[in-house]
């Protein structure tokens, strides 16, 4: 998926346009209760993933999860602890790494964690 698949995707959904938040990164804020959901950030790729051999830029997204959900994320490649998030309750996720209905998943799973009526978010989602 792209960034641009992405906002898309937020805007048709959930009804969520963008913010820019800073030059290089904007956020997806819930109107209801106005907890951002979703980040999208163009970083390098060492800022995040420890395992480079050369650094290059990069378009990921931290999304907020489940605390059972992000620990399950620890070992699965193309995640990783969030960058400038609370790592008990965000994650990074590396969008081009992964199919369009994951990332979808994720950020529907991130809009339902930041909501006024928070149900109990249960998913059958499989990292």
């Amino acid at each position: 998926m792209t960034v641009k698949e992405i906002e898309k995707y937020i805007k048709e959904k959930h009804n969520v346009k963008a913010e820019k938040l800073f030059e290089d990164g904007e956020i997806f804020r819930r109107k209801d209760t106005r907890k951002w959901f979703g980040i999208i950030m163009n970083i390098y790729y060492s800022q995040v993933f420890k395992d480079c051999s050369r650094d290059r830029l990069i378009d990921v997204m931290n999304v907020k999860l489940p605390p059972d959900l992000v620990a399950s994320t620890k070992n699965v490649k193309g995640f990783a602890p969030a960058y400038h998030m609370n790592k008990k309750h965000w994650v990074t996720i590396l969008i081009n790494k992964f199919p369009a209905s994951r990332i979808k998943s994720l950020i529907d799973i991130s809009y339902e964690m930041t909501g006024k009526n928070k149900k109990q978010v249960i998913s059958q989602f499989t990292i």
